[in-house]
């Protein structure tokens, strides 16, 4: 199996906490989603892409660096032209960073671009101070999870048909979780390996730090 190409995407949620980020973004292909490129500067990340309209991030915008200046009357969000930007490179294992927290309505749609990412048969989270995002409609695996606090929920339909594959504090097999009644909330992960299948449907799953 050929080894993924991983590309970082620095969104602008407000306030966010930018411990981690420069770890994150070593060896990666880095693109600064319009004010993501604050966090960069603030980090020493050198990105290797600017995506956006520019009306959110106050500076100059270095001239050395590739750009893709977008309209500001525009149907998708800077995050997601930069997912845009990213597949079309090739880059198929996609981390979002600085992509929650501030405004709800971007939050949700940045969980949405996990959405896309799958459909395009790549691989994508977010990953904040306190928590990742996962999506899938098959089956994921999320190594580092021991002992960790997840929670998963149907995420484009009424429910999802999910199994656990892996040891868990409360084990499921064939479980339908109903988007209006929050049964997957509050799992703790007993293996180092977190493995949920979904066999119908798709799902969110958000795993503590």
């Amino acid at each position: 199996m050929a080894e993924k190409m991983r590309a970082v995407i620095i969104s602008a949620a407000p306030n966010c906490d930018t411990e981690g980020l420069a770890e994150e973004c070593a060896g990666a292909f880095v693109i600064c989603a319009d004010g993501g490129l604050s966090y960069a500067q603030l980090c020493g990340v050198i990105p290797d892409l600017i995506v956006g309209d520019f009306d959110s991030y106050q500076g100059e915008v270095p001239c050395e660096i590739e750009r893709v200046t977008l309209n500001t009357r525009k149907d998708f969000s800077d995050t997601l032209h930069a997912v845009f930007e990213a597949l079309d490179r090739g880059y198929d294992d996609i981390t979002l960073m600085c992509a929650l927290g501030g405004r709800l309505d971007h939050a949700l749609a940045n969980i949405s671009a996990l959405r896309y990412i799958d459909e395009q048969g790549a691989v994508g989270k977010i990953v904040s101070a306190s928590e990742e995002v996962y999506f899938t409609s098959s089956r994921i695996e999320i190594p580092g999870a021991k002992g960790r606090t997840f929670s998963v929920f149907p995420f484009s339909f009424d429910s999802a048909v999910v199994s656990y594959l892996s040891d868990v504090e409360y084990k499921a097999e064939m479980l339908r979780l109903f988007k209006s009644r929050a049964m997957g909330l509050s799992n703790i992960s007993n293996s180092d390996v977190l493995k949920i299948e979904v066999s119908e449907g798709d799902a969110v799953i958000l795993l503590d730090k």
